[in-house]
């Protein structure tokens, strides 16, 4: 996992990016290099990690504290 803001699939095909201004985290196809989608999630999305099965992204919110459980085939 890497430093907080963001992590990669295990696959090592998508990076999700927490963006702490906008209230969304970004995935990024890594062979590309293209956005893929934006994900609504909570208020101030400050730690992203990817399950270890690539399934679920789960993104913890700093204001107020909660987590955001994203599945990753449909992305909601």
């Amino acid at each position: 996992m890497a430093p907080g803001y963001m992590s990669i699939s295990p696959d090592g095909q998508f990076l999700y990016v927490g963006n702490i201004n906008s209230q969304s985290m970004s995935v990024i196809n890594t062979n590309t290099n293209p956005l893929v989608q934006n994900v609504t999630v909570g208020n101030l999305p400050f730690q992203v990690i990817a399950s270890p099965d690539g399934k679920y992204v789960y993104v913890l919110n700093n204001g107020p504290e909660t987590v955001s459980v994203i599945d990753t085939t449909t992305l909601l």
